[in-house]
């Protein structure tokens, strides 16, 4: 496997992303445990706290690509962030989140940062094969239950961790597993749970002089 390390397992129904968070940062050479995580992000969804901290202490890199118009809420706010964001993935970020202000000050620092590059538009699986095939650490937010054509009991959006991409063959952690340790789908079914509103994917490597799209 191209990052061999272990599954972190999520400890509550909001913390599949601190536990993704965690395996980001162990396979950056980060050895830092959940417990650690969760107080950065705050036991929440805690993107922009957790890119800040990697960005300001670790200098990495971090490209993200998404729908979501994250540079519409950096400069306006989470009402100018609403208006531009379908009901349901607004819905699951204002759910989850207690402290608004503190996201648009760090998705301000991130947007000033030369570190962070953000792309409006919808991830997929060429552009997850092509970072992963630069050696950049990737994470995924999407509904894994399209992963295998099964229709989603609720709308819901989970981070998984990439572990592997072997041709057509997509490897990868979930956090909110209790079984096997690794997950695999093929690309075409893999593409399928892109298609949910609010997918998101983010690209983490230590700092290099460009990024080519």
């Amino acid at each position: 496997m191209k990052y061999n390390i272990p599954q972190i397992k999520q400890i509550s129904e909001t913390s599949c992303a601190s536990a993704t968070y965690t395996m980001v940062a162990n396979a950056l050479g980060f050895d830092y445990p959940l417990e650690y995580i969760l107080k950065i992000t705050k036991s929440e969804i805690g993107f922009a706290f957790f890119w800040r901290f990697l960005i300001e202490n670790k200098n990495i890199e971090i490209v993200d690509f998404s729908k979501n118009n994250l540079k519409i809420w950096a400069e306006k706010g989470f009402i100018h962030f609403q208006q531009e964001t379908k009901k349901e993935p607004f819905n699951f970020f204002n759910n989850r989140m207690t402290d608004l202000n503190k996201y648009q000050e760090d998705l301000k620092y991130l947007f000033k940062n030369k570190n962070f590059k953000f792309f409006h538009k919808k991830p997929n699986t060429n552009l997850l094969k092509k970072y992963f095939s630069e050696r950049y650490v990737c994470d995924v937010m999407l509904d894994p239950w399209l992963i295998y054509g099964e229709k989603p009991p609720y709308y819901s959006l989970h981070r998984v961790f990439i572990v592997d991409i072997n041709n057509d063959e997509i490897i990868f952690h979930n956090p909110s597993s209790d079984g096997e340790a690794f997950y695999k789908s093929n690309t075409s079914n893999f593409k399928k749970a892109f298609q949910i509103d609010g997918a998101e994917l983010t690209c983490y490597k230590i700092k290099t002089n460009n990024i080519n799209i």
